[in-house]
């Protein structure tokens, strides 16, 4: 929020805090960023704005959103604050960048996590555990 001050983006940045109401957000968003601080397993915030088709930029220090993200293609992964900072005004600056990472972004999410690969994950793993218990 300081570097948002510094650089005189109050206008155009927003930070909304836990809300009930995401989806009102995140159809308003030109970019939606989650740093993590290495402690997010799976994030979900990020799938859901993916999603959507909004560009998405998680911090390289969580394995769980590196699963989700490939850099420059479906979304950023930046290391350092200056790394976000400089995607994030490639992402302000260049509304074909935004559009083309945010479909491709949604077309991973939605490949990827549908009810029929669930329900196949699901299947995998109860067969696993059973193998296990001699069953």
């Amino acid at each position: 929020e300081e570097l948002t001050r510094e650089l005189s983006l109050q206008d155009d940045v927003l930070f909304p805090g836990l809300r009930d109401n995401v989806p009102d957000y995140l159809q308003v968003m030109d970019a939606f960023c989650l740093p993590s601080s290495g402690k997010e397993s799976f994030g979900n915030a990020a799938i859901e704005a993916m999603a959507t088709g909004v560009p998405t930029v998680v911090f390289a220090d969580s394995p769980g959103l590196l699963e989700h993200v490939e850099d420059e293609q479906t979304g950023f992964v930046v290391e350092t604050q200056q790394e976000l900072v400089e995607v994030l005004q490639r992402l302000r600056t260049d509304p074909k960048l935004r559009a083309d990472v945010g479909l491709r972004g949604r077309a991973a999410v939605r490949e990827r996590y549908t009810p029929a690969r669930a329900a196949r994950a699901y299947e995998q793993l109860y067969a696993s555990a059973l193998a296990a218990r001699g069953r």
